[in-house]
């Protein structure tokens, strides 16, 4: 929700712009294809959504596509990844990696590519993008470049999204775990889905702590 407005998308392949007090429609923009996994995220008056295999960005205030991005490496042809925005900059998930597009034009910044299917959603914390993929790693990326500086290993695939409170990494994965992950600052999540309360609720799981963590998982760090 942001400005009054409620932006959802929907299985018949449409994303709905509603007014958030009395549910009726504002525009409507077909992509053609179902809407299953990605929610949307606004930045700036602009919508961020994927359906099917594209990335769109749209006007909010009457739903015309400033641009879409196209991608053959969608997972069964869907992308199910949520974007984030941060700094002018999309974030998202496809098939076996993860893009970072251009806000303004949806323009190929970089891509990094993982051994197996990227359902999670990233984060951004202190210029890095944390993501999970089936190749059972959750990922620390450059934000700028696509580099990567650490991954860290559990028993099974992570298609949870992380996000990451005083520089600690929290996510789940498909082994049965809750992973605590530390890293070297004590930044937290930032960028879009914070900001519009759909990453977490930082100040009070900061002052609640995590209640159950798992063990094991290696951690790999480049030089």
């Amino acid at each position: 929700v942001v400005g009054g407005t409620v932006y959802i998308g929907s299985v018949d392949g449409n994303v709905y712009a509603l007014d958030a007090e009395t549910g009726q429609r504002r525009w409507a923009f077909p992509t053609g294809s179902s809407i299953r996994g990605s929610s949307p995220t606004v930045v700036d008056g602009t919508v961020y959504i994927e359906s099917g295999s594209n990335l769109y960005a749209l006007d909010t205030s009457d739903g015309t596509k400033e641009w879409s991005f196209s991608t053959k490496d969608a997972v069964d042809g869907v992308l199910v990844s949520s974007p984030t925005v941060v700094n002018s900059t999309v974030y998202v998930g496809y098939g076996k990696g993860l893009y970072a597009l251009n806000a303004e034009t949806g323009q190929i910044e970089w891509n990094f590519s993982t051994g197996g299917e990227v359902y999670s959603s990233p984060t951004v914390a202190n210029s890095t993008v944390y993501f999970g993929s089936n190749d059972n790693n959750v990922y620390g990326v450059d934000a700028e470049t696509g580099r990567k500086k650490w991954n860290f290993s559990t028993g099974d695939r992570v298609s949870s999204s992380p996000t990451v409170v005083n520089g600690t990494v929290y996510v789940g994965s498909r082994d049965g775990n809750l992973y605590a992950v530390h890293t070297n600052h004590t930044k937290s999540s930032n960028g879009s889905r914070v900001l519009q309360g759909t990453l977490g609720h930082h100040n009070s799981f900061a002052e609640r702590g995590p209640t159950q963590i798992g063990e094991g998982g290696d951690r790999d760090e480049e030089t």
